[in-house]
C-alpha cells in the first residue's frame, strides 16, 4: 500500500512539474511577444541578470539572504537595482561615463559572490519545480500582462495610449539624465528637476545601451516585468497558509483587491451620471500602480524586499540601509513615512532596552536615504498646497462653499471614513496588534524590540498618520505615504484572517466577495473599460499579438447591449501620429545640443478636443531634447513666473512664422477651460489659507490673467517680422522647430532664417536652425 502511494504521489509530483515547467515557457513566451524582437527581449534580460548577479554578492556579503530562491532573487535585483542607481550618480557627478555603473555592479557582485560563496548558496534551499503554486503564479501574471498588453497600441496610423503623463513623464525624466548634476527639466528650459531617479535610470540604460524601444519600455515590458516579480514575491511569502485555495486568495488579494471597499466604482458612477457627491480618493491599489507607473512598482517591489528583510532571524541593517535608499530613489514619499518609523523605533528602543547602539543604528539606517532625499526631493514642488485635513474626501471642492453645516459635517465624515476606507479589514489584525504592543511598551519588555511585527507596526502607524491627517490639495499625493503602511498591513491582514478566520463560513463568504468585487471592478474600470474605445477603432491592427487577441475578444460585445452604453462612458484613448513621433523622433537623432520648440496651442492627443492644459510629456519623451517649455499643468510648471512671457512668445513665433499673425487675439478662449478652480471659490479657502496664501491654484489664476491680457492687447505690429523670429530663436537657443497639423513656415522666413528641412510628412514638419543666427 505504501507503494502504491509513493507511486501515485510521484505521477502528481510529475505532472505538477510538467505545469510549473509549460506556465514558466507560457509567460517567457509572452515577454517575448510583447518586446517585439528577440534583440529587445535579450537585451532586457541580460540587464536584470547583471543587476541580480550584483544585488546577489552585495546581499551575501551583507548575510541578508533568506534562504528563499525566489525571494532572494528579487532581493537581489533590488540590491542590484539600488547599487546601480548610486553608481549611476556618482560616475555622472564626477563627470565620467555613467554607463559603466552597470559593470562596476556586476564587477562587485561577482567579486562578493566568491569571497562568500557559503552564503551564496544558502539562497537555493526551498527552489523546487515542484510546487503547484509556481503554475498558478504564472498564469495570474500572464493573464495580468494580457490586462496591460493594450497600455499601448499600434494602429497603421499611429499608436494610442490611454494615460498619456505618467509613463511619458518618467521617460522625460530620463532623457534629463545627461546632465547630472544638476539634471535639467527637460520640459522647461532652464529649470533643474529634483525627483526620483530610480525607474528613469534603468530607462536610460535600457534605451541607451540595449537600444529598446522608449514607449513599449514604459507602457508594457517593464511594468509586465515588476508585475510578474511581484506575484512570485508574495506566492514565497503565502507559504505559511499551506493549502493551494488560501495561498491563491493571499496573492490575488493582495495584488488585486483593497482592504476596504473599492471607490472607483462610486465615483466612475457619478462621473457618468452627474451626480453631485463628494470625490473620495480611493484606497491604494497595487495592480493598478505597478502597472501604471514605474517609479511606483519599482517602489513597492522595494517595500516587498525591506518586509523580508526584516523578517530575517538576525537583521542586516547594512541590506535594509541599501534598499530604503533604493526606496528614497524610487519613490521618496514611501521613504519619508518609513524613516519617520524608524526614528521613532529609535527613540522606544532606547527607552525599552538602553541600548544606545540598537538606536544609532536604527538612526544609521535612515542617513543615506535622508542625504537623497535632501539632494533630489526637497523643495521640488513648492507650489503644492499642504493642509492638516482626514483628506478621504475632497477638500478642494467648491460644491460646500456656501452650506456651512455641510461643509462641517463633510470634516467629520472625513475623519470617520478614512480610517474604514484606507484600512478597512485590516482593522482586525492592527486593534489587537496595537493593544498587545501597548501593554509590552507600558510594562516595559525589551524583548518586544526585537519583534519583526512590532516594527511593522511602527511603520504601519506613521505611513497612516501622515496619508490620513496631511492632504496635499493639488494633487492628492498625500495617498502616496499610504503605500508602506498599506502594503505591510495587506500581507499581514491577509495571512491573519485566512488563518485565523478559515473555518468562520460567514466571514469567509464575506472575504472572498469583497476580494471578488474589487477585483473585478479594478480589471474592469482599469483594464477593460479603456479597451473598450480601442475595440471601436479596429483590433487587429497591432504589431502587438496579445493585445490584438484581447481587443478581439472585446469587439464582440454587441451593440445596443448594456455594455455598449458603458462603453460611450469610457474614456478617448490618446492618439499619437507616426508623422509625429517620426519627427521627434528625427530630433533625438542629432548629436549637437539646443532647445526644440514646438507650437504650444497644438494638440498632442490628435483625436481629441482641444485642451491645452491636458497633455502629457510625448514631445520630450521621444525627442529627448529640452524644450523651451511643455505645456502640462503639474510640477509647478504653470506657476514659474517667466510661463506667461514663454507662452505668448511662442503663440506670436508660430503665428507669424505660418502668416496667421492676425488670428492671434481669437486664442484667448482656449485658457479658460482648464477645469480648476479659484483658490477663493474652494469650500476651504479661509482654512487653507493657514497653510499658503501662494500656491498652484493663486499662481495659475496669475498665469491665466496674464495670457489673457497679452493676447487680448496684442495687435500686429510694421515691425521687422524677420527680426522677432531671429530674436526668438537667438534668445532660446532653438536648434530644431517642429510643425504640427500640416502647417509649414512661409517659404520667405524659411529663406531669410536660413532653416533646413530635416523631415518632413503628410502631418508634420520639422526644421532645423542653423546654430548662429545673424
Amino acid at each position: 500500500m505504501p507503494h502504491t502511494n509513493m507511486k501515485e504521489n510521484n505521477k502528481v509530483n510529475s505532472k505538477i512539474f510538467v505545469a510549473n515547467i509549460a506556465a514558466l515557457f507560457a509567460l517567457v513566451a509572452v515577454f517575448f511577444l510583447l518586446s517585439g524582437s528577440a534583440k529587445e527581449c535579450l537585451g532586457f534580460a541580460i540587464y536584470f541578470m547583471v543587476l541580480f548577479a550584483g544585488g546577489k554578492g552585495i546581499l551575501s556579503a551583507l548575510k541578508a539572504l533568506t534562504g528563499n530562491t525566489l525571494i532572494d532573487g528579487v532581493n537581489s535585483v533590488m540590491a542590484g537595482a539600488t547599487s546601480n542607481f548610486i553608481a549611476f550618480t556618482l560616475l555622472r557627478f564626477t563627470g565620467l561615463d555613467a554607463n559603466w555603473s552597470l559593470f562596476l555592479v556586476l564587477g562587485t557582485g561577482t567579486i562578493l559572490m566568491a569571497a562568500c560563496k557559503r552564503n551564496a548558496n544558502e539562497a537555493f534551499a526551498q527552489f523546487s519545480l515542484r510546487d503547484p503554486m509556481i503554475a498558478a503564479t504564472c498564469i495570474l501574471a500572464v493573464f495580468s500582462v494580457i490586462l496591460i498588453s493594450d497600455n499601448i497600441y499600434y494602429l497603421k496610423e499611429g499608436l494610442m495610449v490611454h494615460d498619456q503623463l505618467h509613463p511619458t513623464y518618467e521617460l522625460s525624466i530620463s532623457a534629463g539624465l545627461d546632465s547630472m548634476f544638476p539634471v535639467w527639466d527637460k520640459s522647461y528650459d532652464g529649470k533643474t528637476l529634483k525627483y526620483h531617479f530610480g525607474s528613469p535610470i534603468i530607462f536610460y540604460q535600457l534605451i541607451n545601451i540595449f537600444g529598446l524601444e522608449p514607449l513599449k519600455l514604459a507602457y508594457i515590458l517593464f511594468p509586465s516585468f515588476l508585475i510578474t516579480l511581484f506575484l512570485l514575491f508574495t506566492n514565497e511569502l503565502s507559504r505559511p497558509l499551506e493549502k493551494r485555495a488560501r495561498r491563491l486568495i493571499f496573492i490575488a488579494a493582495v495584488f488585486f483587491s483593497t482592504l476596504s471597499v473599492n471607490t472607483d466604482l462610486l465615483m466612475w458612477v457619478k462621473s457618468t451620471t452627474g451626480l453631485s457627491i463628494p470625490y473620495i480618493l480611493g484606497p491604494p491599489q497595487i495592480f493598478s500602480r505597478i502597472a501604471g507607473m514605474g517609479s511606483y512598482g519599482l517602489g513597492i517591489l522595494l517595500l516587498l524586499s525591506l518586509y523580508s528583510l526584516i523578517r530575517l532571524k538576525k537583521r542586516s541593517y547594512g541590506a535594509e540601509c541599501l534598499i530604503l535608499l533604493g526606496i528614497c530613489f524610487s519613490k521618496s514619499t514611501f521613504f519619508v513615512p518609513i524613516a519617520a518609523a524608524y526614528v521613532l523605533y529609535s527613540v522606544l528602543a532606547y527607552a525599552l532596552s538602553k541600548d544606545v547602539r540598537v538606536s544609532l543604528k536604527s538612526l544609521g539606517i535612515v542617513l543615506p536615504g535622508a542625504l537623497c532625499l535632501i539632494l533630489f526631493v526637497l523643495d521640488a514642488h513648492k507650489y503644492n498646497l499642504w493642509a492638516v485635513f482626514p483628506g478621504s474626501l475632497n477638500i478642494d471642492g467648491v460644491y460646500l462653499k456656501d452650506k456651512i453645516l455641510l461643509l462641517y459635517a463633510n470634516v467629520v465624515v472625513s475623519a470617520v471614513s478614512a480610517p474604514i476606507i484606507y484600512i478597512g479589514i485590516g482593522l482586525l489584525y492592527l486593534i489587537p496588534q496595537i493593544r498587545k504592543a501597548l501593554k509590552d511598551v507600558v510594562s516595559k519588555k525589551s524583548e518586544i524590540i526585537s519583534s519583526a511585527y512590532f516594527f511593522y507596526l511602527i511603520v504601519i502607524i506613521s505611513s497612516y498618520a501622515m496619508g490620513l491627517l496631511l492632504c496635499e490639495v493639488t494633487e492628492g499625493n498625500q495617498l502616496q505615504f499610504l503605500f508602506p503602511g498599506y502594503v505591510f498591513l495587506a500581507l499581514l491582514s491577509y495571512e491573519f484572517v485566512l488563518k485565523g478566520y478559515a473555518n468562520n463560513r460567514f466571514f469567509m463568504a464575506f472575504f472572498t466577495a469583497l476580494v471578488l468585487f474589487n477585483s473585478v471592478t479594478y480589471i474592469a474600470l482599469q483594464n477593460v473599460l479603456p479597451s473598450l474605445n480601442y475595440a471601436q477603432i479596429g483590433a487587429g491592427q497591432s504589431g502587438n499579438a496579445i493585445a490584438d487577441a484581447k481587443l478581439g475578444l472585446i469587439s464582440i460585445i454587441p451593440s445596443g447591449s448594456a455594455a455598449e452604453i458603458v462603453r460611450t462612458s469610457a474614456q478617448v484613448p490618446c492618439f499619437y501620429s507616426y508623422d509625429l513621433l517620426g519627427g521627434l523622433g528625427k530630433i533625438s537623432g542629432y548629436p549637437e545640443k539646443g532647445i526644440f520648440v514646438f507650437n504650444m496651442m497644438e494638440d498632442f492627443c490628435e483625436n481629441r478636443q482641444p485642451k491645452w492644459v491636458d497633455n502629457g510629456f510625448i514631445m520630450t519623451a521621444v525627442s529627448r531634447r529640452q524644450t523651451v517649455v511643455e505645456n502640462y499643468k503639474y510640477k509647478g510648471v504653470l506657476a514659474e513666473p517667466g510661463y506667461c512671457n514663454r507662452t505668448f512668445d511662442n503663440i506670436v513665433f508660430y503665428e507669424v512664422i505660418t502668416g496667421k499673425e492676425e488670428g492671434i487675439t481669437k486664442l484667448s478662449s482656449r485658457f479658460n477651460d482648464t477645469n480648476i478652480p479659484k483658490f477663493e471659490d474652494m469650500s476651504y479657502y479661509r482654512y487653507l489659507q493657514l497653510f499658503s496664501k501662494k500656491n498652484f491654484y493663486t499662481y495659475n489664476q496669475d498665469f491665466i490673467q496674464c495670457i489673457e491680457g497679452k493676447i487680448s492687447n496684442y495687435t500686429p505690429k510694421a515691425e521687422d517680422k524677420i527680426s522677432v523670429l531671429k530674436d526668438y530663436l537667438r534668445k532660446n537657443n532653438v536648434r530644431f522647430i517642429l510643425f504640427q497639423n500640416g502647417t509649414v513656415p512661409l517659404e520667405e522666413y524659411v529663406s531669410a532664417l536660413n532653416l533646413q528641412s530635416i523631415y518632413k510628412s503628410r502631418k508634420v514638419n520639422v526644421y532645423k536652425a542653423h546654430e548662429k543666427i545673424e
